[in-house]
């Protein structure tokens, strides 16, 4: 029979961990997802949910950005989020919780608690959930010079923070800086997903380097033909 400690030491061997995916997509594709930085811009319920669909089989690492503060309208509808934690920071809370669903992959937060002159010193603080007193004051520290999602985007100088990553999940982001978002990292091959959500609607927008050609496929086809990925879902009410 095994025991606790062998248990959680085989938690911690990615060989075991991954087993099953790896089956499914291989060694060179969970091997790429390893090396996978991933961006949140939102800690919304939509915006965790897309973010832990890729914590569990395995990406390398995340950051969470936001501004805002646990609400009780956050309590109703995130998961990633307790009672005890209203007022704090969203960022630093869904962080916490969404890394005890895989212990393997280091997980980071920004958040806003006051301006801050020069980007030099805006690095993701790596959030664990065994803090020690240097490891929060670095964490305090780095967030009294953060800002939020959108003035990063708009900054010209800022806006290479975003160069770290290999993709970022947008939630509800403005069509102006969803556009300037989208571009710049088109620019430098970074993939883009955006979610935008109203009630029981939902899109999900998707730029990324690898549908080119399907891009270029789509402008050769004749007018009459539509090349397009959706999901469409009717919802009857009856009284």
């Amino acid at each position: 029979m095994a025991t606790t400690a062998t248990i959680e030491q085989q938690a911690r061997d990615p060989t075991i961990r991954y087993d099953r995916q790896v089956r499914l997509w291989g060694v060179s594709a969970q091997a790429k997802l390893a090396q996978t930085q991933v961006c949140l811009l939102g800690a919304s319920a939509a915006g965790t949910e897309a973010l832990k669909n890729v914590i569990l089989p395995g990406i390398k690492g995340y950051t969470i950005v936001d501004d805002k503060k646990v609400t009780p309208d956050d309590l109703g509808t995130n998961f990633f989020v307790e009672p005890t934690s209203l007022g704090e920071s969203r960022a630093r809370v869904t962080s916490a919780l969404l890394q005890e669903l895989n212990e393997l992959v280091e997980g980071n937060f920004l958040e806003e608690v006051g301006s801050c002159a020069h980007l030099a010193t805006l690095t993701p603080t790596c959030h664990t959930h065994t803090h020690t007193t240097d490891a929060l004051a670095r964490s305090l520290a780095v967030s009294r010079c953060l800002q939020d999602p959108v003035v990063l985007i708009n900054d010209a100088d800022r806006i290479k923070w975003f160069l770290q990553f290999n993709c970022v999940l947008v939630h509800n982001l403005r069509d102006k800086d969803l556009l300037t978002l989208a571009n710049f990292l088109a620019q430098h091959n970074i993939s883009l997903f955006s979610i935008t959500t109203n009630g029981f609607l939902a899109t999900l927008r998707v730029q990324a380097p690898e549908l080119c050609g399907a891009c270029s496929v789509a402008a050769a086809l004749p007018h009459s033909l539509t090349l397009a990925l959706s999901l469409t879902v009717r919802v009857d009410c009856h009284q």
